[in-house]
């Protein structure tokens, strides 16, 4: 999949609306208000110094968590903008709102090679109602869109799809690295070929399992997902393996952990989507804790972790350096392996 991208796109001393995915929860301590974590805008870094280095000036728009069109205190960008300014070495100056006349002010008075964070978007309902007036007000200071929300990239909403049909846009390298390393997993040509899914929704992980069946060598399904009925119609196949779960049902049992790591020994790429338990607590991680230390210990294999709690996991219990990709992106990355089209990438795919 090739995108309309920043290298092959003239943006030079443009003024660019950068779409970021710093959809990151925020905690206090002592008193102030802090990100829970920066892997989101550690990621976005690369693009951020590839736009300074073309002397743009750069409005970063994002959103934080679901306000519901409400102000949060604790879900403003402000800590947002203080870990950017950390990453980077350079002062990113945060505006108290989206749209607006103190958005316009702040733009008329960047220089280039300046950049500005505007406030959670997710403070005005329209942004999650793709309002049409609130896009125009949103995008009407800007020369070109850069988007590097991957997370968001299966919402239909004002600061993804609404930004990209109303501004000439690219792909950030953000965005595309997350899909070139989500590709590469699915057109894998190495074998044995295992699919590991967990977690509770079994929504989206029985879309994956159903689009896996016959390309994975074998599928092994932990979790929650045994105790849902949707996963019974997948037991007849040969290639699934459903594990048993502990009697409290919080993690898999010693049985199935044992089972699956077996496998896992053998396999040259793995996806792993979803926890074996209820990692959060030590007692409940067994399942999880084993299961990643047998991925990452695979060699001259490929190894994918497919976003949301199984990233979190994963940083969590300190794993993450066993695995060549982990995605940042929890509901865009289940979709993008379930099959289904993003709304946003029709605005990014390159012209034939």
């Amino acid at each position: 999949m090739e995108f309309k991208n920043l290298h092959d796109t003239n943006i030079k001393n443009k003024t660019v609306l950068y779409c970021a995915p710093y959809d990151i929860d925020t905690k206090e301590i002592d008193g102030r208000i802090v990100l829970k974590d920066n892997y989101r805008i550690r990621a976005t870094v690369p693009s951020i110094k590839y736009l300074l280095e073309q002397n743009c000036k750069i409005v970063i728009l994002t959103w934080v968590k679901r306000p519901n069109g409400e102000i949060v205190e604790k879900w403003r960008t402000i800590p947002h903008a203080k870990e950017l300014t950390k990453l980077l070495g350079k002062e990113v100056k945060h505006v108290s709102d989206c749209i607006g006349v103190s958005v316009e002010n702040a733009v008329k008075e960047m220089s280039n090679g300046e950049i500005i964070m505007l406030e959670n978007s997710r403070f005005y309902a329209e942004e999650k109602e793709n309002d049409e007036n609130f896009i125009s007000d949103l995008t009407k200071y800007y020369d070109i869109a850069v988007f590097d929300n991957f997370a968001g990239a299966h919402r239909d909403e004002a600061s993804t799809t609404g930004v990209l049909r109303s501004l000439p846009s690219v792909a950030g390298l953000y965005f595309e690295k997350e899909v070139e390393s989500l590709e590469k997993a699915l057109n894998s040509k190495q074998h044995p070929f295992v699919l590991v899914v967990g977690g509770v929704k079994a929504e989206d992980k029985v879309k994956i399992i159903d689009r896996f069946l016959g390309k994975a060598d074998t599928i092994l399904v932990g979790g929650k997902l045994p105790l849902d009925p949707s996963v019974e119609n997948f037991k007849h196949e040969q290639s699934v393996k459903v594990a048993t779960l502990r009697n409290d049902t919080l993690d898999i049992s010693d049985e199935s952990i044992e089972i699956f790591v077996s496998i896992l020994q053998q396999a040259r790429t793995v996806i792993w989507a979803g926890p074996m338990g209820y990692f959060e607590n030590l007692d409940s991680a067994k399942g999880t804790i084993e299961i990643g230390k047998a991925i990452a210990n695979i060699e001259d294999g490929y190894t994918v972790v497919g976003g949301g709690d199984t990233s979190d996991a994963v940083y969590k219990l300190g794993l993450e350096n066993g695995f060549d990709f982990i995605s940042l992106a929890g509901g865009a990355t289940l979709n993008f392996l379930g099959g289904e089209e993003l709304p946003v990438m029709k605005y990014l795919i390159k012209d034939d």
